[in-house]
């Protein structure tokens, strides 16, 4: 793939990422959105954007949890955003800081 070719991907499983964010996709399932195989969107993600798709999809999440418990919802409330069973799961994932 060329630099451009590969930053255009790039930008685009970034975008992606971000408007499905609350659908909480998987690496096969980005993969086939950008038409590449599972293992070089892997490396080719984190080799351009320094983390992989698993991790900025966290980041999102942490940061939409954290407006979410600034703005006055509940730990619980934030926790069933992203189907997690329980509230326990959620806060041993995440440590939140005002």
């Amino acid at each position: 793939m060329h630099q451009r070719q590969t930053y255009e991907t790039v930008a685009k499983a970034l975008n992606w990422v971000a408007d499905h964010q609350a659908d909480q996709p998987d690496l096969v399932r980005l993969s086939v959105e950008i038409g590449l195989s599972p293992h070089h969107l892997q490396r080719t993600f984190k080799d351009w954007a320094g983390v992989s798709p698993k991790q900025f999809l966290k980041s999102l999440t942490r940061q939409d949890a954290l407006n979410r418990l600034q703005r006055g919802s509940t730990v619980l409330d934030a926790a069933s955003c992203y189907d997690y069973s329980q509230v326990d799961e959620n806060s041993s994932r995440y440590t939140f800081t005002g």
